[in-house]
């Protein structure tokens, strides 16, 4: 008999399939397809299927939730699992009922086999006794299938909810001057210094508070030649090189560039970790997308053996890459080594979160491009200069969480690599136009030596080379004396990649739209990594007091959709980023660190600037495999709006964000 309790349990008294899966749920809705790929596979109503919460201790290592990867790899995985299974009960029910499989009915309802006469329930099966559970709750406590009702009704979880007996308060120093006698004097306070790492830790979280506020909240200077904007800088610093395709020296007659600032997660609550060390047992508490690769950096670094470090997921605010979380629980591990038996809390300042965390990378993209006489691209040149966009716990053989390297005070001048192009890339992510080009080359240049962390945050660098690339084909296009849709189809073969675009063309054309001399219409087009989703976009900006985002038109294709109101949801969110990117977001570095700490010196879209959005789904209810949609989004809304604007200001205007001051400045320029 197949053993499928990695994937599933089954709760008797309630009557539930239990789903095991190491995906953990940030807001994107995946729990709600993963259980609905099990109950549509297995014939039965989705309400009997929950999701278990997720932890190193009793999910499978289904590997980090990143890359728009969990459908295509997971959902799929989960399906293949769930045939098993129901191939496992019919056989077993046939037994039981004493006939052929072919005989026998599911009632997806009450999850009973019948035939002749009689009836047997999925649970009194030998494959659902194997893996039974006592109860829900204890499997499910921090589960998350309904994500959305659960958090309006203020019934969910979430980790700055979480209180434990005994639990103390901790927070890290981060190398801020004090005064040891007033932090020393204040109720239940002390001072933890471990090596380089030093905590203020309280037995409540007001006392915390208290002694906190003793602190200067002025981060000492660090010297560093990255200060300002990014153009100031980027090209300039020490760089780990990757050439691919032909690099040799064109006759160009097209120069296109794109650069955008370091970004911020901005996560709507502030980073946050529990952890307790117990008898030689580690066990964590916290929201980073990948509590496994989590699991063995600690083990590692603390020359644990993995299976005595448990990390239990809990949700938060949701995510868009690496922010702080694992940060959190190092702070909050360092702490708990020092006491023993007593859970430790570590919650970030909105300060911290801002200044400390690991930041989208800054990016400066140039693009030279040469046409044929048949007015097609025959040579494309993009030469790429990035932060890194990899810096996850343990990777590049790196702890690379921030108390670990206070503590140890761990050189931080090492070469830092990229991902590789083979698992999608960081700052070459989408950097081959998905176009027909006779000749193709990029470099690409990650820069070293940077006084903050730069990792993950949604789509990598496939943003700016997306905005950079559509800018270029919308200048070509124009030199040519062709529609911007009518010149990318020139230049693709793929089937649906044209449909997405053709669906578009046909959206603006029923909207019959007539434009003022302040609004114009741009467009963008990619496929995610090449390999994911397709989306098409279409945007309509209105110039008023400001850069306005009016409409936005998102024609996608991300093959079969098992939750389409999780697919919309992601589709809708990566516009609103995408639009908040573009127009609003963006920081600096001055003094060697990011220039915002807090809300007031990072703008972001507001409730007001949301736009009207149009969202099509075609190929929804295809039989084509899964395709990633979480990212799909933000390069082509951010190129779309980086080309409407450029029509208004009359030239190329791709630097982001793209705020008022930058658009009147380009337009008294021409």
């Amino acid at each position: 008999m197949t053993d499928f309790s990695h994937r599933f349990a089954f709760d008797k008294q309630a009557k539930k399939i239990i789903v095991h899966t190491g995906k953990v749920e940030i807001g994107q809705h995946v729990h709600k397809a993963f259980a609905n790929i099990v109950a549509q596979t297995l014939g039965i109503d989705s309400s009997s299927v929950k999701m278990s919460s997720i932890s190193t201790q009793s999910s499978p290592d289904d590997g980090m939730t990143v890359g728009s990867l969990s459908m295509q790899v997971t959902g799929a995985s989960l399906r293949v699992d769930a045939s098993a299974l129901k191939a496992a009960f019919m056989s077993e029910a046939a037994q039981k009922l004493n006939t052929e499989v072919a005989n026998i009915t599911l009632d997806g309802l009450s999850l009973r086999y019948s035939a002749n006469d009689s009836s047997c329930s999925i649970f009194d099966l030998p494959t659902a006794a194997t893996a039974t559970i006592t109860s829900f709750d204890d499997a499910g406590k921090w589960a998350s299938t309904s994500t959305i009702a659960a958090s309006v009704l203020g019934e969910r979880l979430y980790i700055q909810d979480l209180v434990l007996p005994g639990m103390i308060h901790a927070r890290a120093i981060r190398g801020r001057g004090y005064s040891a006698k007033d932090i020393a004097e204040a109720d239940g306070v002390s001072v933890l210094n471990d090596g380089g790492f030093s905590a203020i830790v309280a037995k409540s979280e007001a006392a915390l508070e208290r002694a906190w506020a003793q602190l200067d909240t002025t981060p000492v200077p660090r010297a560093t030649n990255c200060n300002g904007p990014v153009t100031h800088w980027i090209q300039k610093q020490r760089v780990q090189t990757n050439e691919t395709g032909d690099t040799s020296a064109i006759n160009g007659t097209l120069f296109q560039s794109a650069t955008r600032a370091f970004l911020l997660h901005a996560s709507i609550a502030p980073s946050c970790a529990v952890a307790c060390f117990n008898q030689g047992v580690l066990e964590i508490w916290t929201h980073s997308q990948g509590i496994f690769p989590l699991r063995d950096t600690i083990a590692g670094y603390l020359d644990m053996q993995p299976d005595k470090v448990i990390v239990q997921h809990v949700p938060s605010a949701g995510s868009y890459g690496h922010n702080a979380a694992d940060d959190a629980v190092m702070d909050a591990v360092l702490v708990s080594l020092h006491n023993e038996g007593v859970p430790v809390r570590v919650v970030w300042t909105r300060q911290d979160d801002f200044q400390f965390s690991p930041v989208g990378a800054a990016m400066h993209v140039q693009i030279e491009a040469q046409m044929a006489d048949d007015q097609t691209i025959s040579h494309w040149r993009q030469t790429i200069w990035s932060c890194p966009h990899a810096q996850r716990p343990g990777s590049g053989g790196n702890i690379n969480m921030l108390a670990a390297t206070e503590r140890d005070s761990i050189d931080t001048t090492k070469t830092v690599n990229d991902l590789p192009d083979k698992i999608g890339g960081g700052a070459s992510r989408n950097a081959k136009p998905p176009y027909s080009i006779k000749s193709f080359g990029a470099t690409t240049h990650i820069v070293q030596d940077l006084p903050v962390t730069t990792s993950s945050i949604r789509g990598l660098g496939a943003q700016m080379n997306i905005v950079c690339i559509e800018a270029a084909m919308d200048q070509l296009a124009n030199e040519s004396g062709t529609d911007p849709i009518d010149f990318r189809l020139k230049h693709l073969d793929d089937r649906r990649e044209c449909a997405v675009l053709h669906q578009l063309k046909a959206q603006l054309d029923a909207a019959s739209l007539s434009l003022s001399e302040t609004e114009a219409i741009g467009i963008g087009y990619s496929r995610y990594k090449g390999k994911a989703a397709y989306a098409a976009v279409a945007v309509l900006i209105r110039l008023t007091d400001k850069v306005e985002l009016v409409d936005v038109w998102a024609v996608v294709d991300a093959g079969l959709i098992v939750d389409r109101s999780g697919a919309v949801n992601q589709i809708e969110g990566g516009i609103i980023q995408a639009a908040s990117w573009t127009l609003c977001e963006g920081a600096i570095l001055r003094d060697g660190y990011i220039d915002a700490a807090g809300w007031d010196d990072y703008p972001i879209l507001g409730w007001p600037d949301i736009p009207s959005i149009h969202t099509t789904l075609i190929n929804e209810q295809s039989e084509l495999p899964y395709l990633g949609i979480g990212e799909c989004m933000v390069g082509p809304v951010s190129a779309a709006i980086v080309n409407a604007v450029s029509q208004l200001a009359g030239c190329s205007m791709s630097d982001l964000p793209l705020t008022r001051e930058k658009f009147l400045q380009a337009a008294s320029s021409e």
